[in-house]
């Protein structure tokens, strides 16, 4: 076995202790975590090759429960390290360590010596062992690898090394911009026995689109002792697409997507199950793949713009029942909206499922459109099979038009209203209409699907035709893009004014009114939340006050 180098070599010694230091007690919880799932994936005496398997962070616990491991490191330092680990039954740092820095203190002279089978190689090359049961290639390894010709090869090995109907765990890096924002400057982390610290400056610096330069100048003391380092590599961003495409090529199959189980690591968890195709033979990892790559995603593209297209027939299709029946009971209703479309979809997605924006000033469709661009690039990546993922679309014009047409119904219900009003506010001027479905992260970092319509017109029109007219009510009723109150509740004067009106007509009230602290004289006076970062001024969130009806009063007055 050739010894090869790699990254990290310049401070392998050192790499336990300065993660523990850098992440805390949440670095041992993940390791925990993911030996939690393997156990679940796998029981022992199963056996595992861990790929990029480091000093042995999860290769030495699973080798002393029992399974049987072999560890593939491409760096010829951490491979030292491992050994050592391995030899001494520890699963801290055993080089230049401190009390503080060991999880394993305590290890009898049974535990002390677990087998682990060493290979100095790249993940790229095929392991010589095969009829694995289980092949992991966990904690950002995949990001080492910069271009598709790695990554398919690193398919082919895995393929070869793992038996049919075997599993594949994998997790990498799909976004790297928060990671560079969290990491970047320097900063410095203690023990709890103030034995050792670290002081790490980090720069993490953005080269192509996807690719990545990291560059480390760090010193580490121990016990009065300084160990400097400084070490440099490139990172690459790899999609669900490029990875799912990759393996499937390689001859593994999607199983399911673990994200959700690792939440706050910032990795995407996928696992996947090897199967030999016809075209593969398994004792031949040179052999040609079962499809090309580029063939593959070509065709997966195909498919995926399939089943966009009939989704969307079905999203029309719903979406004209919706605006035919009357708005969904989950509604937020936000008429004057302007460009102010993310916050409520962060916010208030967690009571409702569906968002009905309103505005139309010059400027508000673009607005619009600029906004759901943003929330689409920001939204949580889904698997490319799932054609949920996100769909927008425009309305017809003549259904927009045709719900506009409420000429006659205003007159109807307003006589008072000057008629040269009914009819500006009957007929709007550019009668567009905006649908879309997405995932939008809330604001308690959880992922929730929503969907999101925009008219424009003007809110009284399309509440009363929405709304009112079909007896419903939204859930949440949004005032805030007025600045003023109207003096009165239902009295005309201004477009409060109006739409309280129109309000007060539908024999349903909405559960929750949303304006600006002090803008309102509305009947909802109970506070419920206050939402202080939304707007320069205070934003409340206010329940309606129950009214009592004469039953009620009457047995008040005789329990008196």
């Amino acid at each position: 076995m050739t010894p090869m180098s790699g990254v990290l070599d310049s401070w392998a010694d050192y790499y336990d202790c300065v993660c523990k230091l850098t992440h805390g007690a949440r670095y041992q919880q993940l390791t925990d975590q993911t030996l939690g799932v393997i156990r679940q994936l796998a029981a022992p005496p199963a056996r595992i090759v861990d790929f990029g398997a480091g000093t042995g962070r999860l290769a030495i616990p699973l080798a002393r429960a029992g399974y049987t491991v072999t560890a593939v490191e491409t760096s010829a330092t951490m491979c030292r390290v491992l050994r050592a680990k391995a030899a001494a039954g520890v699963e801290g740092a055993v080089i230049n360590h401190c009390a503080s820095c060991r999880t394993n203190q305590g290890a009898t002279a049974q535990q002390a010596g677990v087998k682990v089978a060493l290979v100095n190689q790249t993940i790229c090359r095929p392991v010589k062992k095969s009829g694995f049961d289980l092949g992991l290639c966990v904690f950002t390894v995949l990001n080492y690898l910069l271009g598709e010709l790695g990554l398919r090869q690193f398919a082919r090995a895995a393929a070869r090394a793992i038996r049919a109907d075997g599993k594949l765990l994998v997790s990498f890096v799909e976004d790297m911009r928060p990671m560079q924002q969290s990491v970047n400057g320097q900063r410095t982390n203690r023990s709890w026995d103030r034995e050792c610290s670290v002081v790490r400056n980090i720069n993490v610096r953005q080269l192509e689109d996807t690719l990545y330069e990291y560059h480390e100048t760090s010193k580490l003391t121990k016990e009065g002792r300084e160990f400097p380092y400084e070490d440099r590599f490139p990172l690459r961003e790899w999609s669900r697409e490029e990875i799912t495409a990759q393996l499937k090529a390689g001859g593994f199959f999607f199983e399911s997507d673990l994200s959700n189980e690792f939440r706050r690591t910032g990795e995407v968890y996928l696992l996947f199950r090897r199967s030999f195709p016809r075209e593969m033979r398994p004792d031949d990892s040179m052999s040609s793949l079962p499809e090309e790559p580029k063939h593959f995603i070509k065709r997966m593209g195909a498919e995926r713009e399939r089943l966009r297209r009939e989704h969307v027939l079905q999203a029309r299709s719903s979406t004209l029942k919706l605006i035919a029946d009357g708005g969904p009971a989950d509604v937020f209703y936000y008429p004057a909206c302007g460009s102010d479309l993310a916050y409520p979809l962060r916010h208030f997605s967690d009571r409702c499922g569906a968002f009905i924006f309103c505005d139309w000033t010059n400027g508000a469709e673009n607005s619009f459109l600029d906004g759901v661009m943003q929330l689409k690039a920001d939204r949580p990546r889904r698997i490319p099979d799932d054609a949920r993922d996100f769909l927008h679309f425009p309305l017809d014009q003549t259904d927009v038009k045709e719900l506009a047409a409420l000429h006659h119904l205003l007159v109807k219900f307003f006589p008072d209203m000057d008629p040269n009003l009914a009819t500006y506010l009957a007929n709007p001027a550019s009668p567009k209409g905006h649908y879309a479905e997405l995932w939008v992260t809330a604001a308690d970092s959880t992922t929730r699907f929503v969907r999101v319509f925009w008219f424009a017109m003007e809110a009284v029109s399309l509440y009363l035709q929405l709304f009112a007219r079909k007896r419903k009510a939204p859930r949440i009723l949004c005032i805030k893009g007025w600045d003023h109150n109207g003096g009165a509740w239902t009295p005309f004067g201004n477009w409060q004014a109006h739409l309280g009106k129109v309000v007060q007509v539908g024999p349903r009230k909405p559960n929750l009114l949303v304006a600006r602290k002090g803008d309102h004289d509305w009947p909802w006076t109970l506070p419920v939340a206050e939402f202080n970062d939304w707007d320069d001024r205070p934003v409340m969130m206010w329940a309606r006050k129950k009214s009592v009806s004469r039953s009620q009063q009457g047995r008040k007055r005789k329990s008196r």
